[in-house]
């Protein structure tokens, strides 16, 4: 198991933290959870505040998820909403639920495979805090405290820091545009590598004023972080949880694909889709749960791989054959899930 954590950012009146857990338990891949810490600066001292408190009334999480929706039917290589045909066509709210924040937008994560495969990194959308006015709880917390544009630290991009830890404490900078600041930059990277976490967040909080108060923050943070993701490993509630979850987009996304297959597919010329199929095949080890499930998804995968790759026809086997488990598999899914695709009758 490996944890990370870095600072998304701090500063005076706002700290938001990211850390991110892989876990390998089983073949043939490991697995990877992100979680968000945001912190505000409350009546003198740091609360952590939620979606919920951005967004508490329907009408605002509709507007966020509608939002994220929309992003990812247009952005994102792997997204299952891309595409005249996409895997899915709706992004459920439960979704929404990781964020962090940089000093000037609202970033939110999503766990593997939810709204997307294929990426080493998490699916994202950052929606600028100007876009929000008038979009979320007007006077919250957060809001408080913007804009952010004195003694800051934000690093959501990796290669393009922007800072404003000077002595004077006047302006921001980007790394790419000052010379000067870049080598500094880079001093400080290259002092990161031989320093624990714990001294890479004092190292980037030393040009704040209050440090004690810094320490303690980051003290609780990494403990609650840390200690969060070692109870993650041990009781797997969360793996169970979001497995589940991850499960049954999945089934969705099969569910969508698999009325497609219904009609017209079956040689080299129009051949089966199946891609989500094989998600659900080789990366999804919650279908060894229903082997009656995986009995038949493996069979159909089989047969689809078979007659998608003759030319023009296979000697033994029909296109029927394979249309037809096809229904068989996307029957019992509705049947023992609930979940039809839109062209299924």
């Amino acid at each position: 198991m490996n944890y990370h954590l870095r600072a998304i950012l701090f500063s005076d009146n706002v700290i938001s933290l990211m850390g991110d857990v892989f876990v390998f338990a089983h073949l043939p891949h490991g697995w990877t959870r992100y979680e968000g810490k945001t912190y505000v600066k409350t009546n003198g001292s740091f609360k952590e505040v939620s979606l919920n408190d951005l967004f508490p009334q329907s009408s605002q999480k509709e507007f966020i998820r509608n939002y994220c929706e929309n992003f990812f039917k247009y952005h994102g290589n792997g997204s299952y909403f891309r595409g005249t045909d996409p895997l899915c066509d709706h992004l459920d709210q439960e979704l929404i639920k990781t964020f962090v924040v940089d000093n000037e937008s609202l970033i939110l994560v999503f766990q593997p495979y939810t709204v997307g495969g294929l990426g080493d990194v998490p699916f994202t959308v950052k929606i600028p805090f100007t876009e929000l006015i008038g979009k979320w709880q007007a006077g919250n917390s957060l809001e408080k405290h913007l804009p952010i544009t004195k003694n800051f630290l934000s690093s959501w991009d990796k290669n393009d820091w922007i800072s404003d830890i000077q002595e004077d404490h006047s302006i921001a900078y980007q790394q790419k545009t000052n010379t000067q600041k870049e080598k500094s930059l880079k001093d400080f990277r290259d002092t990161q590598l031989k320093k624990s976490d714990t001294a890479q967040f004092k190292d980037a909080l030393s040009g704040f004023a209050n440090i004690d108060l810094a320490e303690i923050i980051i003290s609780g943070l990494i403990g609650s972080l840390f200690g969060g993701a070692i109870t993650l490993w041990l009781t797997n509630w969360k793996e169970k949880k979001e497995g589940k979850l991850r499960f049954k987009n999945r089934l969705m996304c099969l569910a969508y694909e698999l009325p497609t297959n219904f009609t017209h597919a079956g040689n080299i010329q129009s051949p089966f889709r199946t891609k989500a199929l094989e998600k659900m095949v080789y990366d999804e080890p919650l279908i060894h749960q229903d082997p009656e499930l995986f009995k038949k998804a493996i069979d159909c995968l089989g047969t689809a791989q078979i007659l998608s790759t003759a030319s023009p026809y296979h000697p033994v086997l029909k296109p029927a054959d394979g249309q037809h488990l096809m229904r068989d598999l996307a029957e019992y899914i509705s049947f023992k899930y609930g979940i039809k695709g839109i062209h299924q009758n």
